[in-house]
């Protein structure tokens, strides 16, 4: 009876805050959709998960981002926002080319895992069809709040991952990414204050972070609403320009 009372406990903790317990660090497969354009209206998936998106886009005309993370990273509302945001900013089509998976810990995106190399494959395809990457978003980190040990390995894995990117692209793209939002949980403020001061040490590498405490989150979930996820493309495209910007 002792034994069942803590596991029990620990059951009514994640019931209660509506989280699911970290994910596994095995290995993970990319969810749909590839690719976002600017020509949808609604932007919703342009072409269906695979390697053959060219016909989607003229990618030499446009400007090319790749958002990368839990599937708020690439939310249809926050990758309209960016993409409308940034053509405004630019006067310049937008496309953004998705890497997203539900529910994944940092570890799950380092250079030599599935998931990184899908996304790089889907960053070679648009390249080949001549597309020119500007940029990258970048929005995990729930996962890694549950513990401590979890939480210092996102402060030592991201770093690892932005450099990872932008060596496999060739090019030191300016990255920006979102700290979590205002949750009333210890574990997650104490990785938001991580986050925080990871940003400060990657500020000179072209790193910048976009915070989220003022947003709206569901109960459900403790993701972003479609409301606050308008503004988090928005805000990511806003950071983006002032790196860009003369």
């Amino acid at each position: 009876m002792k034994t069942l009372v803590p596991v029990l406990m620990l059951f009514m903790l994640f019931a209660t805050v509506g989280c699911e317990p970290p994910p596994p660090a095995g290995d993970l497969s990319l969810d749909p959709p590839y690719f976002y354009c600017g020509d949808d209206t609604v932007c919703s998936q342009c072409v269906s998960d695979n390697n053959n998106h060219s016909a989607a886009l003229e990618p030499s005309s446009r400007n090319l981002y790749v958002c990368i993370g839990q599937s708020s990273a690439c939310h249809p509302c926050a990758t309209k926002a960016f993409i409308e945001s940034m053509e405004e900013y630019t006067s310049m089509p937008t496309d953004v080319v998705a890497c997203r998976r539900v529910a994944t810990l940092s570890v799950n995106w380092l250079p030599e895992s599935t998931l990184f190399q899908q996304c790089i494959e889907r960053i070679n395809t648009t390249v080949e069809a001549g597309g020119t990457f500007q940029g990258a978003t970048y929005f995990q980190g729930q996962s890694n709040s549950y513990s401590l040990e979890l939480r210092e390995s996102w402060a030592q894995e991201f770093p690892v991952i932005v450099e990872s990117l932008r060596s496999e692209m060739n090019h030191p793209v300016p990255l920006v990414f979102a700290q979590l939002a205002l949750k009333d949980m210890y574990g997650w403020e104490q990785l938001k204050l991580i986050q925080a001061d990871v940003a400060e040490q990657l500020y000179d590498q072209e790193v910048r972070m976009i915070t989220t405490d003022h947003l709206a989150i569901k109960a459900e979930d403790a993701h972003p609403t479609s409301e606050s996820q308008l503004e988090i493309g928005a805000m990511f495209a806003e950071e983006h320009y002032l790196m860009i910007s003369p």
